[in-house]
Parts: structure tokens; C-alpha cells; sequence
């Protein structure tokens, strides 16, 4: 089978960091907008303008390197010689019929054996897979080595043909994913490690693997995908008729992220501290006192790589910095004005928009004498908890106990209020924690689970990176990683809601909210919406006594009355934006609303102050009109972009399209949005995602 090999392109330099007092991070917030056309494309998947995909998703974390779907699939789509009417063939075919297809099921059941985590037996069953479909091809070499007259003339013997080939082409791919898989575990047990003298370089290592494995591996399928083209889908049963047609697909898919692969090979190995090394500046979150771009700054780890080795890691508690600047900065947004009245690096999140909020971030941290980073990453503190489900836990000596997905937030957060470990040091428990989660994340046998939950992180932004790098930037959006803000176009609806905790408390964990957006359509094609928020404030006896018994177990005996009221027991105080379409008029409110403009984003949007009681709800309804509306002459379409808030948790979104009298020619997503017995559209899903969704309407 030919082979294809990828060109690399030259390494880009990458900056280094240099000193505080001649920065490139000036703060200039004006931004381009981003919009539907200006999107770089998703590096998983082949991506389209928003405006015209759906990306409605469920809530899952998916593992990314689960038993390959792509593979599995393939090997569905290859048993389809199993269902090949030989029978048209041929009578020569007839007769060899049996052991054709005795070979391939045997091929496929070799592909079933594929164990993510052992790929030695992973690479022995894409090689046996790969000698059955060699085999099953063999038994109809002479009808298909006849100078191409039959196979020209019988498009069934033709289909089968391909089939095969393709079989065997994903098998050899298999061989050499299984050897790079190998080869990338052996590298990840120093990945990240502290350098010291002598070790072997990771970035080489990494290199040597995608160039000998991976790119034979993108030949292969390449091969593979030009085999599945071929394939004449209609001359198979229904059944596997559809089957095909996913395969080729899922190949031209993955196809398609191994080229993009290949374009960013080359920042990756940057990003690892190939040419120069690399300063990161990780902000940790606590998403349970929410700011507009994620969860209070309460501390930061500033760590260089060199050569995919850690050379040296620091972590800083915020106040290290604040509590030493004396210059006064003005808060740039009303929620950061009522906190404080002069702005600083624990507020520096104050945008929805993440590139917003680090390029502020690395403003305000050589303003307060840090060093110059090159990249920013934000983690929360849910990031974590899934980082310690998908391990299991965290034995921790110095507490004496296990840390749990659900316990990390709470146990935490009790020693940092009750400054258990002084109050000039309060934070240094996580100085414990980050090393010993650090060691388990990097273990070969979590990589699968840790990747997993990184992808479902990135989906519901509880981690972003952003970088002053172009091409690290450009690998981040391509990722959907960077948190920037989609933007709308003239004539599409936009809702963006977003929290920030403004009562000196921690109870924004507790805060289950609803966000109801109704639309009405009328005949003459003007909009109307309606939003209503609903938070419940879900602390009570049953949550204490949880929180008592936790805490008991580490030895925690004592939770005074102010630990008490911050871990969640206190009135929850919310400010709240609410972006909508530029031009939007509000014609009621039940509450007083101010109408501000975000300069940054250029968006305008309401705020409002809502406060609830522990066991009790607030509610606020909004009703506003449409800068635009529908021609309907003859038919028109309607758009909403919903925006998820960094951080954000328990929170519901329901959507209602409500058009009397007009006729609905299409919905999407038409799983999610569907038809109520009263004539109007509806949804909900949990809003850990963004949402893209729409119908056609007519007179």
C-alpha cells in the first residue's frame, strides 16, 4: 500500500520571557470580534460556521481514547463482505464464498480485541486483523486480477474488494497507533517531571514517535479513506448501508484532525519548551465564589518548562502580590467595584471573555513586579475534583486522609477560611496536594481518564489557556480551549448569563439556577423575549451534617459560625449580566435593571443584584424586544447563541419558541427542540456547553 508522509513545517520561535519592565502585555482590551465566520476550526472534528452546525451536546465525559470508536466502527463496516450478494457475482465466486468470509469475520474478530490499555495486545490484534483481511482478499484474487474487467463490470465484487482493502489499510494504521500510543506512554513517566541532569530529551522523543508511527499510521488511513470512497454503498443490505457511509465518514474525521495534527506538531513540541522554555502562569479558581470569567483568583502556580521537563514550579498565593501594591487602579466592571475599590490580580478575571480576562491578568501581575509569562491557564476547582474522580483519590499524609472528587472543594476550602496553617500562610495545604495530584495525573495508566476529563473541562470551561504566541493561540481555538467569546451577527438572537458571587462568600456551589428564554414570533415577524432566572439556594441541615461528617473524618471538629456562613450557610449575593443583541429595549422588568455596555466585547447587557436565602428562591423576569426582526417574505429563519460563563455549575437551560399562526418548515437541533402539544418549540439541557438553535418560519 503507498504511503504518504507529512512535511512538518519549520518550528516557529517562541518567545521568552523577558523582564517585566519592557512587556509586550499591554493592556489594550480592544479586541477583534470574533464572529461565526472568524472561528478557527475545531481541531477534533471538522468544524463549520457556527451559524450553520449544532451544538447541542449532552452532558458526558467522554474518554477520549475509549476502545476507538472510529476503529470499532471500522470493523462493523468491514464485516459487510460477510453480506455481499456473492451470489450475483458469480458462479466463480460462489465457490469461495465460504472461506472469504470466514477470513474477514476472523479479521474482525482480531479488531475486537484492541485493549487502550495494553497496546502490545492492542498492535498483535491489528496485526492479525490485518493477515485475515490479507487472507479474504486473497481468495477472490482472480477475480479481481483479471485486468480489471470484472472488477469494472461488478460493482458488488468491486465494493467487496474495497472493503478489504480498507480493512486492511485501518489495520496497519491500528500497528502504528499502537506502537506511537506505546512509544508517548513510555515519554509521559518523565513528561512534566523536574529536569536533572542526564535524562533523555522528551521533546525528541515525541518527535521520533509522530515521524516513525503516526504519520505511516495518517498514510494508512489516508489509503483507507481513498478505498472507502470507492465503495458503492447501494449494493448493500440496509442494514449496513448506513454503516458505511458512518465509516467513511469517521475515517475522513480522523483524517482530518491528523492533518491538523501535523500543522501543529511543531507548537505543541513548543509549547513542551523545545527551542526555548516556556513560562505558564496557572491560575487556580475557586468557582464556588464566581467572577464574569471564572471563580475567584485565590492563588497561582507559575511554572517553566524546558523540553517538556519542569525546571521550576512556585506557588504564590494571590495577596503575595496585592497585598504589596499600593498603585491605584479603578475596577473596571460594577460587580469588581462593589468587592473593592481598588482593582488587582485576585479580580483580574472580570470578562466572560477569556482572552479578555489573561491579557489583564499578565497586565496586573507585572504591574504588581511578576515576572513576564508567555501563557496563562486556568483551572477551577470542579477541574480538579474530576482529576481526583478520574484517579480515584488522594491519599494526602499531611491531612491524614483521602481527598475525593467530592470532598477536595470542602476540605479545602475549611483550611483556607479557618487558617489552619497560619494566617500569613493559609493556602499552603495546597502546596501539599498539587505535587502528589501532579504525580498521579502523569502515571501512564491514568492517561486515558486524565485526557477524558480535560476534554469534558474544556467543554463546560472549567479549564482555558490563552497565549501571547500566535500559534499557540491558534492551537488553543482550535481546541476550543481558549475561551474566547463567540460574537453574534446582525440578525441573530445572543444570551449570555453570567454570576458574580458579591456577598464575601463561597456560595455559589449551592446555587442551583434555571434559565428560561422564551421567545414569541409574530405574524408581522417582530421578536419579543422573555427571560426568567430562578436560583434556589440549596444549603440546609442535610447539606451541614454532610459537611460535618467530612470534615470529621480529617479531624476537623470545629466549624465556627463565620466558616460556617462562608462554606455556604450565608445569604448568596449574585451580580448578574445578562448579554443580549446590541439595540435590545427592555419593556418590563421585576426588578430594577441597569442597561450597561461591555467596551471589550462590544455587547450590551443588564445587571441586576439577586440575593437568596439558604432554603429559599428568587426569580427575575426580564422581558425585552428584538433590534431586528423577521421578513417572512416567504420564509425566515430564527437564531439563538447561547454562551456558557466560565466556571459556571447547576445551571438549566429551558428554551421556548412560541410563533402563532406561522408555520415551522425546520428545527434544529430536531432531537433536542421538538413540537409541544400547544404549538410551541422547546428544550432543556443542562447549560455546561453552548448552545446553537433555531427553526424556519413561514406565513
Amino acid at each position: 500500500m503507498a504511503q504518504r508522509i507529512i512535511t512538518l513545517p519549520d518550528d516557529s520561535e517562541i518567545k521568552q520571557g523577558g523582564n517585566p519592565e519592557s512587556s509586550p502585555h499591554i493592556l489594550n482590551l480592544d479586541k477583534p470580534i470574533k464572529t461565526a465566520n472568524s472561528r478557527v476550526t475545531d481541531v477534533i472534528s471538522i468544524g463549520e460556521d457556527r451559524k450553520q452546525t449544532q451544538i447541542i451536546a449532552k452532558k458526558q465525559r467522554q474518554n477520549l481514547f475509549q476502545k476507538s470508536e472510529v476503529v470499532r466502527m471500522g470493523a462493523i463496516a468491514v464485516t459487510m463482505v460477510l453480506l455481499l450478494n456473492l451470489a450475483q457475482v458469480g458462479s466463480n465466486a460462489l465457490t469461495t464464498k465460504d472461506e472469504t468470509l470466514n477470513a474477514a469475520y476472523a479479521g474482525v474478530e482480531s479488531l475486537m480485541d484492541i485493549d487502550p490499555n495494553d497496546m502490545e495486545q492492542t498492535g498483535e490484534a491489528f496485526q492479525a486483523a490485518l493477515v485475515q483481511f490479507e487472507i479474504a482478499e486473497n481468495t477472490i484474487w482472480y477475480l479481481t486480477d483479471q485486468d480489471g474487467e470484472i472488477m469494472d463490470s461488478n460493482k458488488y465484487l468491486k465494493t467487496a474488494k474495497n472493503l478489504l482493502d480498507a480493512g486492511g489499510s485501518i489495520s496497519s494504521a491500528g500497528q502504528y497507533f499502537a506502537l506511537f500510543v506505546t512509544d508517548v506512554k513510555d515519554v509521559s513517566q518523565n513528561l512534566f517531571a523536574d529536569m536533572e541532569e542526564g535524562k533523555p530529551s522528551i521533546t525528541e522523543a515525541l518527535e521520533t514517535a509522530y515521524n516513525s508511527y503516526l504519520v505511516e499510521a495518517y498514510a494508512e488511513l489516508m489509503q483507507a479513506q481513498e478505498y472507502l470512497g470507492e465503495v458503492d454503498a447501494s449494493t448493500l443490505p440496509d442494514d449496513y448501508e448506513e454503516k458505511a457511509v458512518f465509516l467513511a465518514e469517521q475515517i475522513t474525521n480522523l483524517n482530518s484532525f491528523l492533518e491538523k495534527l501535523s500543522s501543529n506538531f511543531p507548537t505543541i513540541l513548543g509549547l513542551l519548551g523545545d527551542a526555548y522554555p516556556q513560562k505558564y502562569m496557572v491560575l487556580l479558581e475557586n468557582n464556588s465564589e464566581l467572577r464574569p470569567g471564572g471563580g475567584f483568583i485565590g492563588s497561582f502556580l507559575l511554572v517553566d518548562l524546558n523540553d517538556g521537563y519542569i525546571e521550576n514550579m512556585e506557588f504564590h498565593d494571590v495577596y503575595e502580590y496585592d497585598g504589596q501594591f499600593n498603585e491605584y487602579i479603578e475596577p473596571p466592571a460594577t460587580e469588581i467595584a462593589y468587592l473593592t475599590c481598588c482593582w488587582g490580580l485576585r479580580d483580574a478575571n472580570y470578562s466572560p471573555d477569556y482572552s479578555v480576562s489573561s491579557a489583564a491578568t499578565q497586565w496586573l501581575f507585572e504591574k504588581e513586579g511578576g515576572p513576564t509569562v508567555d501563557h496563562v491557564v486556568m483551572v477551577d476547582l470542579d477541574f480538579v475534583s474530576g482529576l481526583i474522580d478520574a484517579i480515584g483519590s488522594l491519599y494526602v499524609e499531611s491531612l491524614g486522609g483521602e481527598l475525593t472528587g467530592d470532598n477536595f472543594e470542602l476540605v479545602i476550602s475549611y483550611i483556607v477560611e479557618s487558617k489552619l496553617r497560619g494566617i500569613d500562610d493559609p493556602k499552603s495545604v495546597l502546596e501539599d496536594v498539587i505535587p502528589l495530584l501532579k504525580a498521579e495525573i502523569t502515571k501512564p495508566e491514568n492517561l486515558f481518564a486524565v485526557m477524558g476529563e480535560l476534554l469534558y473541562a474544556a467543554q463546560a470551561k472549567h479549564v482555558a489557556a490563552y497565549s501571547t504566541n500566535e500559534e499557540a493561540q491558534s492551537l488553543w481555538q482550535g481546541m476550543n480551549i481558549d475561551g474566547e467569546l463567540y460574537l453574534p451577527g446582525g440578525n441573530e438572537d445572543y444570551l449570555l448569563v453570567t454570576t458574580s458571587g458579591i456577598g464575601g462568600n463561597k456560595t455559589d456551589r449551592y446555587v442551583y439556577q434555571d434559565i428560561t428564554h422564551k421567545t414569541l414570533i409574530s405574524q408581522d415577524g417582530s421578536l419579543l423575549d422573555k427571560l426568567t432566572i430562578t436560583r434556589e439556594h440549596t444549603w440546609d441541615e442535610e447539606v451541614s451534617a454532610w459537611q460535618i461528617a467530612e470534615l470529621g473524618s480529617f479531624g476537623f471538629e470545629e466549624i465556627s459560625d463565620t466558616v460556617r456562613n462562608i462554606l455556604g450557610s450565608g445569604t448568596n449575593v449574585a451580580g448578574i449580566r445578562i448579554y443580549v443583541p446590541n439595540g435590545a429595549t427592555i419593556e418590563s422588568s421585576t426588578e430594577d435593571i441597569e442597561a450597561l455596555y461591555d467596551e471589550d466585547l462590544n455587547l450590551n447587557y443588564f445587571y441586576v443584584v439577586m440575593s437568596t436565602e439558604p432554603g429559599s428562591t428568587s426569580q427575575l423576569e426580564i422581558t425585552y424586544s428584538l433590534p431586528f426582526s423577521m421578513t417572512l417574505d416567504p420564509v425566515d429563519d430564527y437564531f439563538l447563541y447561547v454562551e456558557t460563563q466560565p466556571g459556571t455549575i447547576n445551571t438549566t437551560f429551558t428554551k421556548e419558541i412560541i410563533a402563532p399562526n406561522l408555520n415551522n418548515n425546520s428545527l434544529y437541533p430536531q432531537e433536542e427542540l421538538t413540537e409541544q402539544a400547544d404549538l410551541s418549540y422547546k428544550m432543556q439541557t443542562d447549560l455546561d456547553h453552548v448552545i446553537h438553535l433555531g427553526g424556519v418560519f413561514s406565513k
